[in-house]
């Protein structure tokens, strides 16, 4: 008795326990086993019998089959030639797929006197398992010959010898044969058709053959379909009568079911079904715990679900089965400071080993890019003075990881930051390093992302033309159509000039000549070069290119027959679809089914193609419900917007006040690179909002930028030297007036001046205003307070059919408080304090567009001010010694105006208007006015206006009350009064700070009056006459803070002829670095208000 059975015979308990754990091998409940017998010995056995009964139990624990070998060759080690060691290790190599190995043992065994028998036996057994040939029936012929006294082994001999003849028979047959084939293609991983082909047949030929089963099972494995390879091992399981085979199909089953579970895992992950995705991890990790990928896509569960910490634990465990899987790092990196973004990303990747960094190179250099893309955006300039960031920054640009459009980030907010030579190092480095179709795209948008057409266009003309994507086909055209568009307008090209050019064009890029034709005075040629080109004869690349041009000048019909072309081909692209659908989506729109078109027009913002604003404005006037759902699209998918795709969605979150995607779109502006034009869309159509700033923020970038790409400078100047050196342009102009129109409004200022009204023989009176205007922004507007210094001199005055002559002066102050806004302003006041009669007045006027006219209306009250009796009034004493006051007339009414202009040097304008006149000791009265006007400007530019008019005027009176006598109001106040008139005007900028200007009128008018109101003895009169006038103007800018205005009137009749002299003196608070005004506004007195 060994000693190991004398130590049990001693402990009855431990031997029971020993016994039990054999029993329950051989029952085949292995883990039970496998547990008691480490409850009974730890993790050493007491001597080497229970070691190999030990080892032969976890041998058949898949996870334990290297720790297992470990073992037995340590052992073989120690006591070579042992043949309970031996076997035992080749029946754990059997078991683990290295039959060669454990027939090497058996065969050095099978002659042993005392092992040798049963090292046969097993022999016989791996044999079993073998493909039958030749040598595998010389073997069994061999095994015999070594003991021919042993009557199993001499059976299972004549058992070999049979199969062996059947085999033979078998072979005969071309269905087995193709099994065999099969089996082998199995051996060498084909999994093609032919060989499922060939299983198929053999199983339906030889049923129940679980070698068939396996492979079929191995077959659906490898397809992903799971389900179908268990259901196949299941089914050789229970027809392979072979006990050694048992953990063979188990391990099999549980190994399918874990990569079944993981897939669905996956699957749902992706659909975002994270019950589900856990779920199946879950049943993964407890069919396998020891697999590094199922914890790896558990992490990845938690990941997408923002469960950081768990997602972490998951990483660890994964890279504790296996520390250099580069997906068990890169989740790790991801979650070890979720909190800090790519800077946590960073800081974990600085502990790691460098082969593990090397693991996950490609993705340790993205995380570089990244953190120094952040660094960047959160800059105003370039964080030269960071240490840390000039090391990123250098390892950035000396990289050679394949990231093309994180290069071009980069490189745009070095744009933003003004480093252009650092942006172009790094696009340059990249696309040099790779040269590819991806970095050669990405370079190509970068340059022309700065309308550099001439740099793009290099880069385009050394890229190869074979195998380029739809996208890549598009930007390619693009870029080349606008190079050709520069070259035109660079070189002036006009008539035969510019035929030869696009005939020149079009011998090598066929498309873009006819989009160029399109764009010309020849457009029927783009048409004539459609008509001319053989669809059929075309290349798959010029299908792309030619489905560009037909979509570039929205020419439906050709573009079908490039679509169907394609269509028969099998070539079909995506952006063809995409440009067809869009077609469609127009047609069926015209039709008036908005849905059906409106699904179309979604499907392809979707997908991200660029829809015109032509296209997109037809479609949601048709369609406003779909503005948001545009919008929010168009917000997901932000940073891969165009420059033109961002201002498109900004522009309609505008025209459409939608406030919050007006906040989103502006603060993405920035990572932009816009150029002038892109501003000034984003102005007009800012021009909805009742917000100046907006308006104002955008209009600076555009003359700034404007300023800048003129020049060629690399960085914006100031806003007033762009503003003084700007060009005179279309797109300046509007910009400038866009920003003189709300500067105005927003800055605070103070006027003093003083006009000199005179008619000779007659009245004469100064006024001396003094102005302060307050700007409100946050209100919209301006408050102003307002006094008006007046002094009256009467002239001769005589009294009616009397010749008692008299005159009168009189100095009073006026006082006003208002509001101005953009559309309406308000004010309250009186007539100047100190003058004979002094009241309330004021008003309110409103103006608003409708398309292109411009219509005003306001309701007021003002003193007449055509007298000193009107204006101050007048105290008279009669003969008895009885005095009496009369006059300070005042106006009440409202008046309506109209103009028209639609951007040609010609308009229209008019207005209509109704007062009632009332005054003290003064006969109401009631007036009618209207005049309609029409001018032509034949020359209009920033630097000079000449323009030519025509007006006609009408006035009435109820009644004629213009005598110096009691009830009447001394005011001129015909019945009836027409005039038509031309006047010629003007005006000329001599410098920036000086403008002047001159205003000549002839007028042709006649007047009828009623006999003096309430006078006996009175008569009827009427005059005609020829008049003329002459004004000039002037401005004179003094400084950034005070500007001069003056004005001088004469008018020429033969009874009539008033001059007004008028100045003033403007203070702006803040600087003002505007140009004088072309056209010289005229100081207004409080009572001329509207």
């Amino acid at each position: 008795m060994s000693a190991f059975g004398n130590y049990l015979e001693l402990h009855t308990t431990e031997r029971d326990q020993y016994n039990q754990a054999l029993l329950l091998q051989r029952g085949g409940q292995n883990e039970a086993a496998l547990k008691l017998f480490e409850e009974l010995y730890g993790s050493e056995r007491p001597d080497i019998i229970s070691e190999l009964d030990y080892l032969g139990l976890k041998s058949t624990f898949p996870q334990y089959q290297e720790q297992v070998l470990e073992a037995y060759q340590q052992l073989d080690r120690a006591f070579p030639n042992v043949g309970e060691i031996r076997l035992g290790l080749a029946r754990h190599l059997s078991r683990y797929g290295r039959e060669p190995e454990a027939l090497a043992i058996y065969r050095d065994l099978a002659n042993d006197s005392r092992l040798g028998v049963f090292a046969s036996t097993l022999w016989m057994t791996e044999l079993q398992t073998e493909p039958m040939s030749q040598e595998w029936m010389d073997t069994h012929e061999l095994i015999a010959s070594y003991h021919p006294e042993n009557l199993s082994i001499q059976q299972q001999y004549e058992t070999a010898k049979q199969r062996w003849e059947r085999e033979k028979t078998l072979r005969k047959d071309p269905v087995y044969l193709g099994k065999l084939a099969a089996f082998a293609r199995i051996e060498n991983r084909q999994y093609d058709a032919a060989t499922f082909k060939a299983l198929q047949a053999a199983n339906r030929k030889y049923p129940n053959d679980p070698e068939i089963l396996v492979a079929l099972g191995r077959y659906y494995y490898h397809n992903n379909n799971y389900q179908a390879s268990v259901n196949a091992f299941k089914q050789a399981q229970k027809l392979d009568d072979s006990p050694d085979l048992i953990d063979f199909y188990q391990s099999e089953i549980n190994s399918i079911r874990f990569w079944q579970a993981l897939d669905a895992s996956r699957r749902a992950l992706s659909a975002e079904q994270y019950a589900k995705a856990m779920q199946q991890a879950d049943l993964a990790l407890s069919l396998d715990n020891s697999e590094p990928f199922a914890h790896i896509i558990k992490g990845q569960i938690y990941l997408a679900q923002q469960e950081y910490r768990q997602a972490h634990q998951s990483a660890k465990k994964a890279l504790t089965l296996a520390p250099d899987n580069s997906s068990a790092l890169q989740l790790w990196v991801q979650t070890y400071a979720p909190d800090k973004g790519h800077e946590g990303e960073y800081a974990a990747l600085q502990t790691l080993e460098q082969a593990q960094i090397e693991q996950i190179a490609a993705y340790a250099a993205e995380v570089e890019h990244l953190v120094v893309y952040d660094k960047l955006l959160k800059s105003q300039s370039l964080p030269e003075s960071d240490p840390l960031f000039r090391a990123q920054f250098k390892r950035v640009l000396e990289s050679d990881a394949y990231l093309p459009w994180l290069n071009k980030d980069i490189a745009e907010q070095l744009l933003r930051l003004k480093q252009r030579r650092l942006a172009d190092t790094v696009m340059s480095r990249a696309y040099q390093q790779h040269q590819d179709n991806e970095h050669t795209h990405a370079y190509t948008l970068y340059l022309s992302g700065q309308g550099r057409w001439d740099d793009a266009f290099a880069v385009v003309s050394q890229s190869p033309a074979q195998q380029l994507t739809s996208a890549e086909l598009s930007t390619y055209s693009r870029v080349k159509l606008e190079y050709y568009r520069q070259q035109i307008a660079k070189q002036l090209l006009r008539g035969d000039e510019l035929i030869a050019f696009i005939e020149n064009v079009a011998r090598h890029d066929r498309p873009t000549a006819i989009v160029l034709w399109s764009e010309t005075p020849f457009d029927e040629r783009a048409q004539a070069e459609m008509d001319a080109v053989d669809i059929v004869s075309l290349s798959t690349p010029e299908l792309e290119l030619m489905s560009q041009a037909a979509f570039d000048i929205d020419n439906a019909d050709f573009h079908r027959a490039i679509y169907q072309e394609a269509a028969r081909r099998k070539v079909l692209s995506d952006i063809i679809e995409q440009r067809q659908s869009l077609f469609d989506a127009d047609r069926l729109l015209a039709e008036n089914n908005v849905e059906a078109a409106s699904e179309i027009y979604l499907a392809s913002l979707n997908d991200g193609v660029v829809l015109s604003q032509q296209r997109l404005s037809t479609w949601l006037s048709a369609a406003p419900q779909y503005i948001d759902p545009v919008l929010d699209i168009q917000a997901q998918r932000v940073f891969e917007l165009s420059n033109e795709q961002i201002v498109s969605s900004l522009s309609l979150a505008l025209e459409t006040d939608n406030q919050p995607y007006i906040n989103f779109f502006n603060n993405h502006l920035p990572l932009k690179p816009l150029n002038a034009f892109n501003y000034w869309q984003l102005q007009e159509a800012s021009l909805s909002q009742s917000n100046d700033a907006l308006t104002q923020q955008y209009s600076r970038q555009a003359l700034l930028l404007d300023d800048k790409e003129r020049l060629g400078l690399t960085r914006v100047r100031d806003i007033g030297s762009a503003y003084r050196d700007a060009d005179d342009n279309w797109m300046t102009n509007d910009i400038i007036a866009t920003l003189d129109r709300i500067d105005e409004r927003q800055q605070s200022y103070f006027i003093v001046g003083g006009e000199f009204n005179n008619v000779p023989g007659g009245s004469k009176y100064l006024t001396v205003p003094f102005e302060l205007g307050i700007a409100i922004p946050e209100w919209d507007g301006r408050f102003k307070l307002r006094t008006d210094s007046v002094y009256l001199n009467s002239g001769s005055l005589t009294y009616y059919d009397t010749n008692i002559e008299f005159e009168r002066d009189r100095v009073g102050q006026a006082f006003s408080v208002g509001w101005e806004a953009e559309n309406w302003q308000a004010d309250l006041g009186t007539t100047p304090v100190g003058f004979r009669y002094t009241d309330w007045v004021g008003g309110i006027e409103g103006i608003t567009e409708w398309g292109d006219v411009t219509l005003r209306g306001n309701v007021s009250k003002r003193p007449v001010t055509a007298s000193f009796i009107s204006y101050s009034g007048l105290s008279v004493t009669d003969r008895t010694g009885i005095t009496t006051e009369f006059g300070g007339v005042t106006r009440s009414g409202a008046t309506v105006s109209a103009s028209w202009n639609d951007g040609r040097p010609y308009g229209v304008w008019g207005y209509l208007e109704y007062h009632q006149l009332t005054g003290n000791n003064v006969a109401d009265n009631d007036r009618t006015s209207g005049m309609l006007g029409s001018y032509y400007n034949f020359i209009s530019n920033d630097d000079e206006v000449f323009s030519l008019g025509g007006t006609v005027f009408y006035m009435g009176y109820e009644k004629n009350v213009n005598e110096v006598i009691i009830g009447h109001g001394k005011y001129y106040s015909p019945q009836n009064y027409t005039s038509l008139s031309l006047p010629v005007s003007y005006y000329r900028r001599h410098s920036f700070d000086w403008t002047y200007g001159v205003r000549g009128t002839v007028s042709l008018s006649n007047a009828s009056f009623d006999a003096p109101y309430n006078i006996p003895g009175g008569t009827a009169s009427s005059s005609s006459g020829v008049s003329a006038g002459l004004q000039f103007y002037t401005e004179y800018r003094m400084s950034d803070h005070w500007s001069f205005v003056g004005y001088v009137s004469q008018q020429f009749a033969s009874d009539y002829q008033p001059s007004v002299f008028n100045v003033y003196l403007k203070y702006h608070f803040d600087s003002n670095w505007r140009k004088a005004r072309l056209q010289p506004d005229p100081l207004r007195l409080y009572a001329d208000y509207f």
